[in-house]
């Protein structure tokens, strides 16, 4: 497990330079969940409000109620373990929508992105309900969370019987007009889509879209943006990789990042100023038992080794995006196409990675 602090009843803070998570820790946060009045805990991976980039996992009961509310910025939600409808509204509370979601092996959509100033909140099916959720910081009590007026407080017990009956009824009469589709994405090359949907969805249907059109990239990747635009403060993309895809190693200035392994397993790097490794984190998706998740802070050399013939990831980090926050390393081939450089630089670095493990093993 990772090292973390206690803040509250419900609330952890990951309590080391790079956090890297794995089921123990989701593990950690389940046996807890019924410990607490409100049936929730969650570990927050930033270091505090003020942070550019929030990352929370969370876990609920079927018996948490979860106000509807609206936030002025876009929030997303990727399920680790479990299902739930996700139910959006109108201003007067009439419901608009309902995604139903699950874990990857569940085979509806794991991961949806909530445009700002839109109502909603989560059903849950299932007995517990493990969640990866992100947003824009700093966070501001007063403002970043705004309750739906309509909508019963926690503490009005029966006002949220009344409040939950009916919406089942709406939930469930919404369903029955509802057909799963694949995310509509706008192509910008043979690399890059766009989410062109309002509420961004994403599970094995995308993913399946990734890998058939990875052939069509020379650079062996291929992704596609949640975010609308490069200037949008919360940016989201799903990747996927190609064994021996060319990772440069680099470094990102005054913003961090995190990845979400969704398939595949690779190696994460870290190394000093003059190139030498100082760690290797192994990650794979939450099947392989090695961590899944890991939060990259700003200005850390890295790089990824990929190991699996396929490595598809949820990548999360600050925006707008300037192409001159990303450092490349010295001793890394800039150019990502040569074919010399790029073979030999990424042989070596298989090498020195082979004889780090060798003494050191890894985190």
């Amino acid at each position: 497990m990772i090292q973390m602090k206690r803040i509250s009843e419900e609330v952890y803070f990951a309590d080391q330079p790079v956090v890297y998570l794995g089921p123990s820790d989701i593990e950690f946060l389940r046996e807890n969940v019924e410990k607490t009045v409100r049936q929730r805990t969650r570990l927050c991976t930033h270091k505090g409000p003020e942070d550019g980039l929030h990352e929370m996992f969370v876990v609920y009961t079927n018996n948490t109620y979860m106000r509807p509310n609206k936030h002025p910025k876009d929030e997303s939600l990727h399920i680790l373990g479990g299902q739930a409808d996700f139910v959006f509204f109108d201003n007067d509370g009439n419901v608009t929508d309902v995604l139903q979601l699950g874990n990857a092996a569940s085979g509806r959509p794991f991961y949806c992105r909530v445009p700002r100033e839109i109502y909603h909140t989560v059903l849950i099916r299932s007995e517990r309900l493990a969640i990866h959720e992100g947003l824009s910081g700093p966070f501001r009590r007063d403002t970043t969370t705004v309750f739906a007026p309509w909508a019963p407080e926690e503490t009005d017990l029966e006002g949220v019987r009344v409040f939950s009956k009916r919406l089942e009824a709406e939930v469930a009469r919404s369903l029955t007009l509802t057909t799963p589709v694949t995310l509509r994405m706008a192509r910008q090359s043979p690399e890059v889509f766009l989410s062109d949907e309002a509420v961004g969805k994403f599970g094995g249907r995308e993913i399946e879209v990734l890998r058939q059109a990875l052939p069509q990239s020379s650079r062996k990747r291929v992704r596609v943006c949640m975010h609308k635009t490069i200037d949008d403060r919360f940016q989201e993309m799903f990747i996927t990789f190609g064994k021996g895809s060319y990772l440069a190693a680099s470094k990102h200035l005054g913003k961090d990042e995190s990845v979400d392994v969704v398939e595949g397993q690779a190696d994460f790097v870290l190394f000093n100023d003059a190139g030498e490794i100082t760690d290797i984190i192994p990650v794979g998706d939450p099947s392989t038992g090695l961590p899944f998740y890991l939060r990259t802070p700003y200005e850390r050399w890295h790089a990824w080794i990929v190991r699996s013939d396929v490595f598809t990831v949820h990548e999360t980090t600050e925006g707008p995006f300037r192409r001159e926050d990303t450092v490349l390393a010295p001793w890394s081939p800039a150019n990502i196409d040569d074919p010399v450089a790029v073979p030999q630089y990424q042989k070596r670095l298989e090498a020195q990675a082979a004889q780090f493990m060798a003494r050191n093993g890894a985190q």
